[in-house]
């Protein structure tokens, strides 16, 4: 069934908005179109140099390297954008339609400027003897003419650009033409093939356009449109290295806004003094991250990403660089006065593990996963007064009992199963975890709450409770090779403030090492001592954001965004300093994800595709017809 008449006119527009003028030495020989904002699909005999110049109606001409080009004809272009409004993409199928379809190039007329259309035609394919989509044939009818080579053919029953065109059966006559499929293109071209399989942020327009309904016809994996940024920092703490993964360019060598050496160094002692952070500080602390982490390149990267639905920030850390240890959840969206990477919610804000080997795990209903809550306080202790920036009265300490409620709450108040060991001997502990994996029903989450220090001997501690209700010390590395070897898929340490007296150094990611392994795919992490009233707001929304069958990183995103809001502690630091880990899957979900609406707009509510001058050498893809270029 065709698309209905609403949604074919707005597609033909986006066809328009994604269709350019191809210029060879100041000449216009033919179309093409866009399929991520950097990338162009078209015809080599249309791209017969290595640089050629594309223009979009109403745009300015942009320079384009031809990247790649095959004997069937097809050529990538990467155009050089100026900073600005990426452009539309299109959406592409490889399933041929036969019928109705419409088409947009630059169609030549002797004497005139070149001009746009878009208009109706009938195709078929043509099949060769092996089986395979030969030639998308474009049917008698109406005239396919000389600058059209490169334009897309869009089925009007899937919505998706179906073709390439290619020739032309009479460019001064209604004869129709020809055009190459896409699954041609995908098969030569690697880049296609990906963007078939995943969508990019240009591609959301005609997404909306096509309906949630087309869009999963055409295997879309889900309605919603991330964009992954893959950040490498490297160096040292007085100066650091920042480059973008994909390969967008070499790092930059840069600390701050290059303002000298001790930037980072000031950065180090600022996170780690124990006091209230004023909104003032935060901000400035934000946007000087935000220079160190995007240098000019990965800027504008981010500035593209930042028209999906959501876009995934993981940042890889060098094993035991110290550089784990700045605060860069503080680090501010660029140019963006109030934004946070770590809380908006456009943004998943994830610490990436890349080698870290981990089980795969199938999502399960949130009543089928169980937490095993450990709070951790020796009876014995006192802790010190926390006052808000307007030094208020201060902040009351729950006991352990309060503590363990509340968490307690947070889990089963969301649908999820909570056990509460009745020891907190970390003996007891381990025989827990071991006994429900020993019978077949693992804890799938160890949540933790309690204190932590950075041993004389170099290595990470968590307090436990003795026989006699004192502290006892366990090492870190023991804790988390119990859980990754029992079942547990998430561990969560939430480390606050040591008590009245002892001056613990604090644990640190860097001092914490390897936390994601085995059968934990996903940590959740406070990279600086917190007061458990901010534990107690963040866990409130964590849990029941991981019941909507989101991964661990948007629930901690949205977690941290109430954090920042609700400032259950007058601190204004406070959201960042909540870490998740994962490994080199950075979507790592416990909860299946329920049916959705499908009159649900997406994740978009979280923030609210004659042989004539052929030079190729290359006979037409369907033996007949003249290649549409003069």
């Amino acid at each position: 069934m065709s698309l209905s008449e609403v949604a074919i006119k707005r597609l033909k527009d986006l066809a328009g908005d994604a269709t350019a003028l191809v210029f060879v030495e100041e000449k216009p020989v033919g179309s093409a179109f866009f399929i991520a904002d950097d990338l162009l699909l078209t015809c080599a005999h249309v791209a017969t140099q290595s640089a050629v110049t594309i223009q979009l109606v109403g745009g300015q001409p942009c320079p384009a390297d031809v990247i790649a080009t095959d004997p069937s004809d097809l050529a990538l272009l990467r155009c050089h954008r100026a900073e600005g409004e990426p452009p539309t993409c299109v959406v592409m199928d490889r399933t041929l339609h036969p019928g109705y379809c419409f088409v947009a190039g630059f169609p030549r007329e002797d004497d005139k400027p070149p001009a746009q259309e878009v208009f109706d035609v009938r195709v078929h394919p043509r099949v060769d003897m092996s089986g395979g989509d030969q030639v998308l044939e474009i049917e008698a009818g109406k005239v396919v003419t000389w600058g059209m080579s490169g334009g897309p053919v869009v089925s009007k029953e899937s919505g998706a650009v179906i073709g390439i065109i290619r020739e032309s059966k009479d460019p001064t006559d209604a004869l129709g033409g020809g055009a190459i499929p896409v699954s041609r293109a995908a098969a030569v071209f690697e880049r296609v093939a990906r963007l078939l399989a995943e969508p990019v942020p240009g591609m959301i327009p005609w997404r909306d356009a096509l309906g949630r309904d087309r869009w999963q016809q055409l295997g879309k994996r889900s309605w919603d449109v991330d964009q992954h940024i893959d950040l490498r920092v490297g160096g040292r703490r007085n100066r650091w290295l920042i480059s973008l993964v994909q390969g967008a360019g070499p790092g930059l060598d840069r600390t701050g806004l290059d303002l000298g050496e001790g930037v980072a160094e000031a950065i180090f002692h600022w996170a780690q003094r124990r006091h209230t952070r004023g909104v003032d500080e935060v901000a400035l602390l934000g946007r000087l991250l935000a220079s160190a982490i995007f240098p000019q390149n990965v800027a504008q990267h981010l500035r593209v990403a930042t028209h999906a639905d959501s876009i995934v920030v993981c940042l890889h850390v060098e094993r035991g660089n110290d550089l784990a240890d700045i605060p860069w959840e503080l680090a501010a969206v660029p140019g963006e006065k109030g934004r946070f990477l770590a809380a908006d919610p456009q943004f998943r804000f994830v610490r990436v593990q890349e080698d870290a080997p981990v089980t795969p795990f199938a999502p399960k209903t949130p009543a089928s996963l169980t937490v095993l809550a450990v709070v951790a306080q020796p009876g014995h202790w006192d802790f010190p007064e926390v006052h808000g920036v307007r030094d208020l009265d201060p902040y009351v300490w729950p006991d352990a009992a309060k503590m363990s409620a509340r968490l307690s709450d947070a889990i089963r108040d969301n649908g999820f199963k909570a056990d509460v060991p009745p020891s907190l001997r970390y003996s007891d502990v381990r025989n827990a975890l071991a006994f429900n994996a020993d019978h077949d029903r693992p804890y799938e989450v160890l949540h933790y709450m309690g204190t932590g220090l950075w041993g004389q001997d170099g290595k990470a501690y968590i307090a436990f409770v003795d026989a006699e209700g004192g502290a006892s010390w366990e090492d870190v590395s023991n804790v988390l090779d119990t859980a990754s070897r029992n079942g547990v898929r998430l561990v969560v340490l939430e480390l606050m403030l040591p008590p009245v007296g002892r001056n613990y150094q604090p644990l640190t990611l860097r001092a914490l090492g390897d936390v994601v392994g085995g059968s934990v795919n996903a940590a959740v992490i406070t990279n600086l001592p917190v007061h458990p009233l901010q534990c107690h707001a963040f866990n409130d929304k964590f849990y029941q954001e991981l019941t909507s069958g989101g991964s661990v990183a948007a629930a901690v995103q949205l977690a941290r965004n109430k954090v920042m809001y609700d400032k259950p502690v007058e601190d204004a630091a406070g959201f960042g300093w909540f870490t998740v880990v994962t490994g080199p899957q950075s979507d790592v979900s416990l909860v299946s994800r329920p049916p959705r609406d499908p009159t649900m707009s997406g994740a978009r509510q979280l923030a609210a595709a004659d042989r004539g001058g052929d030079t190729s050498g290359e006979p037409p893809a369907s033996g007949n017809g003249d290649v549409l270029h003069r």
